[in-house]
């Protein structure tokens, strides 16, 4: 069966390097830096995408020259690793992701500034002006350190032109994340199955987790969630914990399998054995027709502060613009929740081959929250959904 999965081709990786380094070209940089650890939700999202590598245990720093071949800096645990899984690079081991109560006989670290020669080297002249990506999540050190290489007015942002090429899904990335979705319908039909009175959280979630283990998952981009009761559902994102749920409880869940690198997401909220209180089912059959303005609005051309307005009409309709807490509506890849998002004040053209989440949040009430939420093909036309399960509004 592993041979029917779907995978991005080595040949991929080399065309989106070139398309990166046509963009630098373009903005006069020498070099892209791009960092990467092992956080669930976003730690691995950037190398993952243009070298194949998932960070594990150190972090790691990825120079991407002008021209010639990304050059990558980690520590000695994980310099034979990434070696052995990244497509595209050369590794070093440096002393500033090195533990510095550990021996290393076998590595032998250097300082940052060798890893600099190196990137020099495959440029053929000092670095000049270096462009960041999500800046934001990089360690203060490494920001130093690069700013001991060029004038910190020479360090730019280059998150804007990384997305824009990274938005657009090849052909092999939209079936690796169809099957994603696969793995996502297989953990949310593993979920409700569990779902019983005396039954725990972490249960459900372990059986969600198992169904997608089987079928080929390496993880999750985002915890499992398994929200019961009226405290843990009312916030956006909560854990699986040890309670129990009970009759008339409100279950929610969010599931985000991992496969290739890549995400599905798909939320639903359920009852246990019992009725919804006239709250819920309002809130539910709001969210509904939130989700299918929405949709009705996503489509190649379509700008993105339009197809957000559909939704929010209704939640002002039906008097629950309060519960919408965050925008719903973002890109999927290689993180759950990745840019471009999609804003009530955002300009943005919608183009063929993006893959967006149809998240539909109502959270923060006094009975607690819930998700809608499915993955969408943007086309010229009508959006692909790329799953099965159906939006039904609690009660019915």
């Amino acid at each position: 069966m592993s041979s029917n999965r779907p995978t991005i081709p080595t040949e991929e990786f080399k065309e989106r390097l070139a398309k990166v380094q046509q963009a630098m070209a373009e903005e006069g940089l020498d070099v892209v830096v791009v960092y990467g650890d092992d956080r669930a939700a976003f730690g691995q999202q950037n190398t993952r995408w243009i070298i194949d590598y998932a960070p594990h245990f150190e972090a790691v720093c990825l120079a991407i020259p002008a021209e010639g071949t990304p050059q990558a800096a980690t520590g000695a645990e994980m310099e034979a690793f990434l070696a052995n899984n990244s497509r595209l690079g050369d590794v070093i081991a440096i002393n500033e992701f090195c533990n510095p109560d550990e021996e290393y006989p076998y590595s032998t670290p250097v300082p940052f500034a060798k890893f600099v020669e190196r990137v020099e080297g495959q440029l053929g002249h000092k670095i000049r002006k270096v462009g960041v990506i999500e800046r934001i999540w990089m360690p203060e050190w490494l920001i130093k350190a690069w700013e001991g290489v060029v004038p910190a007015a020479a360090i730019v942002p280059f998150d804007k032109r990384w997305y824009e090429i990274k938005s657009i899904k090849s052909p092999a990335e939209i079936e690796v994340i169809k099957y994603a979705y696969v793995l996502a319908e297989a953990g949310l039909a593993a979920g409700v199955a569990a779902i019983a009175p005396g039954v725990t959280e972490r249960e459900i979630a372990a059986e969600i987790e198992y169904a997608m283990r089987t079928l080929g998952s390496e993880g999750t981009g985002i915890d499992t969630i398994v929200g019961s009761g009226a405290k843990h559902t009312r916030t956006i994102l909560t854990r699986a914990y040890f309670r129990e749920l009970e009759p008339n409880d409100l279950v929610v869940l969010t599931i985000a399998p991992r496969y290739e690198g890549y995400h599905a997401a798909i939320g639903r909220p359920y009852i246990v054995s019992g009725e919804p209180t006239p709250e819920m089912v309002h809130a539910a059959k709001t969210s509904v027709d939130a989700y299918d303005a929405i949709v009705e609005k996503l489509r190649a051309g379509a700008v993105a502060r339009d197809v957000v307005e559909a939704g929010l009409d209704v939640y002002k309709r039906e008097g629950l613009l309060e519960h919408c807490v965050y925008s719903g509506n973002h890109s999927v890849g290689t993180a759950e929740f990745e840019p471009p998002i999609l804003t009530s004040d955002s300009d943005l053209v919608l183009e063929e081959n993006m893959v967006i989440s149809v998240d539909v949040p109502m959270f923060f009430a006094e009975w607690g929250g819930m998700r809608y939420e499915d993955g969408y093909l943007v086309t010229p036309g009508a959006p692909l959904k790329l799953n099965k399960t159906p939006t039904i509004p609690l009660g019915v």
